[in-house]
């Protein structure tokens, strides 16, 4: 990293130098400066991040070189999640180089001290069957959302990984919303049927809606999936039902651009003309073992977990695991 800085302090001087020597060179050099900035900002930015999220999934080796050591945060409450939640907080956080920490809030005002102990080994026992070792942090608080939010923040991890088995209470979603507008970091919400664990992934289904809000998180997820798994990798988007056969070859190319050179395993890019997209994507989540669904920006007049993904959850069959990504502010 030294290097590197050393590196660029040495080429900005000697710009600098012959900017100030030839005027008329210093505004052509910093005019072209600013027009890539422009043209990097506007059309290349999202794609970059996307492909450099991928490339430190696929080889963590990287991570090291940069000298991050990326932190996922993992609140568990729930022995039977353990397992899986584990299994998505390792594909976060790269091997040998990330860290994963496990977060265990105990409420004081608990009856049942044995609850405790039963998470505590379970947690434990799936660690050790697994050959992992994260950290293990457990807190004292009567409000497990308000902790959760306070050791995200003091920890400064890079992502969050809650897993919550109803998405459709509306008080978990309140308080699922209200943490995404003040958190700064990427929070991934994980729905999984009991004994799913990611390696076991054989067929996944990831929506496309023609955004990429999500797609450093969702590539970097892609890219642990195909280095773990190796699964079928089905990229859907569906558009309105009478879109002429050459738009829809137009969306298919798109789709292919979005791939192309990515190392994502065996991936498949399907368009589909519907007036109803959660019908035609519940049908492909049929036979599914993973729905990867990226979230929009929250605003203040629109939801984070929005009507679409409400909708479509409802649809998804238990056997499926959801995994929905939410890409810090």
């Amino acid at each position: 990293r030294a290097t590197l800085l050393l590196a660029a302090l040495t080429a900005a001087a000697v710009a600098l130098i012959n900017a100030v020597s030839v005027p008329a060179a210093g505004v052509s050099l910093l005019s072209w400066t600013l027009l890539g900035a422009l043209v990097y900002i506007a059309a290349l930015r999202s794609q970059a991040r996307t492909l450099d999220a991928e490339l430190e999934a696929n080889d963590p080796d990287v991570v090291a070189l940069r000298g991050r050591r990326p932190l996922v945060l993992t609140p568990i409450a729930n022995p039977a999640s353990a397992a899986a939640l584990l299994s998505v907080a390792e594909a976060l956080a790269p091997p040998d180089v990330g860290r994963v920490t496990l977060l265990h809030v105990i409420d004081p005002q608990a009856p049942d001290e044995g609850a405790s102990e039963t998470l505590l080994r379970a947690t434990l026992r799936a660690a050790r069957d697994r050959s992992s070792r994260p950290q293990l942090l457990s807190t004292l608080a009567e409000d497990p959302w308000t902790e959760m939010e306070r050791v995200a923040q003091s920890v400064d991890g890079e992502s969050l990984l809650l897993g919550l088995s109803n998405l459709d209470d509306e008080a978990t979603l309140a308080r699922l919303d209200a943490l995404f507008g003040r958190l700064r970091a990427d929070v991934v919400v994980l729905r999984a049927p009991q004994g799913w664990t990611l390696e076991g992934c054989r067929r996944v289904v990831v929506p496309f809606g023609g955004r990429a809000d999500q797609e450093r998180v969702r590539a970097r997820i892609l890219g642990s999936l195909a280095r773990l798994a190796n699964p079928e990798v089905e990229i859907v988007r569906v558009v309105a039902a009478g879109t002429s056969a050459r738009e829809l070859r137009r969306y298919q190319r798109q789709l292919v651009r979005l791939v192309e050179g990515r190392e994502l395993g065996q991936v498949r890019c399907s368009v589909e003309a519907s007036d109803d997209a959660i019908s035609a994507m519940a049908t492909r989540t049929a036979d599914a073992d993973l729905l990867l669904l990226g979230l929009p920006k929250r605003d203040a007049s629109r939801h984070a977990f929005g009507p679409f993904a409400s909708a479509l959850l409802a649809r998804t069959p238990e056997r499926c695991a959801v995994i929905l990504v939410h890409a810090r502010l």
